[in-house]
């Protein structure tokens, strides 16, 4: 059955499960697996603040920063995901 696999033991990895049933590994920045790794651990436990995520994503950097690179991964993962959507559809 098709779908998706995402797996945070270890380096984040998600794989799109195919009609055969394997596993084909879908290209993601670092910054956008770390993401979806923070919000499927953490958010499981209630909502995850933009703040604090920039902050454990980015803590070299300062707050302005690390809005900015957040806003801009948010904005990677969503066009990915769009690109995602259409693969299954």
């Amino acid at each position: 059955m098709p779908g998706y696999r995402f797996s945070v033991m270890g380096l984040p990895v998600l794989d799109r499960i195919g009609e055969d049933g394997a596993p084909h590994r879908l290209e993601l920045t670092c910054a956008n697996l770390n993401l979806l790794a923070l919000l499927a651990v953490h958010g499981a436990h209630g909502q995850v603040s933009r703040e604090a995520a920039a902050e454990l994503l980015w803590p070299e950097c300062d707050p302005g920063q690390s809005r900015s690179r957040l806003s801009s991964a948010l904005w990677r993962l969503r066009k990915a995901g769009e690109g995602l959507i259409a693969q299954t559809q």
